[in-house]
């Protein structure tokens, strides 16, 4: 019998409507010995509207259009690490894209993925972000360093992982101390009229910082970028996204369920002993050279809410 609890649609829930029963599917683990059948379902894409600046690490060039305009080091595009597609830079290895055209003041969101194989050995460097002048730019003035974007830095002799906008804000802690081996999704959201920078962290709200003076001069992307390119560190870069407005909390969601495998979970219980008769539907296992037969008769619903 594949049985699943009678009750009453929630809203966004998903499942079998049967008349006037409904019978969710679940979207947890299942537990030990629990027989059922796990369905992959497809995920809501990344948001396309307003984004200015996409790169998956698959090759030199963007998803947007943008090509490399630099490249140090060595740099391997192409490469899957724990089921994500990326590029690693061994270390001195950085890439630099042209103007991405988000300068002056704006609204934006901001969204990468870091991976550390070794601990870093450099502090300040810029693991996705823009708004740096380089050194062979006329001096304007400005801060050279008035940037946006996530980096590792240092802060009482730890490691972290650090997210900025602008000069005055300075850079604010996402985490304490970098774990190698692990993936870190990094969110920064940057709202104009309210001058606030927020950031998240593996999809949750880390802080939030107000800044006064906030004007990027270039758009240049920069990417495991060190001023001295032979210090920047070992690192994998995944799914790197920029949209020129503020995403909402769904969107975030949805980028921070990228690379996550989505599954719904239909749990059955077994009908002992029982073999498909001719014409029947159901589900037949073989385990361990044991066959198991899960019927689905779509005309009978039980009294317990499963389908007999």
């Amino acid at each position: 019998m594949l049985f699943l609890p009678g009750i009453a649609p929630q809203e966004g829930g998903r499942g079998i409507s049967c008349g006037n029963v409904f019978f969710p599917l679940s979207g947890e683990i299942p537990s030990p010995n629990q027989w059922g059948i796990c369905v992959p379902v497809e995920k809501p894409s990344p948001p396309e509207n307003g984004l200015v600046f996409h790169y998956s690490g698959r090759l030199c060039t963007a998803e947007t259009g943008q090509s490399a305009t630099m490249e140090t080091g060595e740099i391997q595009y192409g490469q899957t690490i724990n089921g994500i597609p990326c590029v690693s830079f061994e270390q001195g290895s950085s890439l630099l894209f042209p103007d991405i055209g988000l300068t002056g003041s704006f609204d934006t969101t901001i969204s990468a993925w870091v991976f550390f194989p070794s601990s870093p050995q450099k502090t300040w460097v810029i693991i996705a972000g823009w708004g740096r002048r380089l050194e062979s730019q006329p001096p304007t003035g400005k801060s050279s360093n008035n940037d946006i974007g996530f980096m590792n830095g240092e802060k009482s002799s730890l490691l972290n992982l650090r997210y900025k906008a602008g000069w005055s804000c300075g850079s604010q802690t996402l985490l304490d101390t970098i774990q190698t081996k692990t993936w870190y999704h990094m969110v920064m959201t940057v709202e104009k009229e309210t001058k606030t920078a927020k950031a998240f962290l593996n999809g949750s709200f880390v802080g939030s910082k107000n800044f006064d003076e906030f004007d990027i001069e270039s758009s240049s992307f920069y990417i495991n970028y060190e001023l001295e390119h032979s210090y920047s560190n070992p690192c994998s870069v995944a799914g790197i996204r920029v949209y020129n407005r503020i995403l909402s909390e769904n969107e975030l969601n949805v980028l921070n369920a990228e690379f996550s495998e989505k599954k719904i979970f239909i749990p059955l219980r077994e009908n002992p002993g029982a073999e498909p008769q001719p014409g029947q539907t159901g589900v037949l296992l073989n385990c361990g050279g044991q066959r198991i037969f899960f019927p689905v008769l779509n005309d009978n619903v039980s009294d317990n809410g499963g389908l007999a």
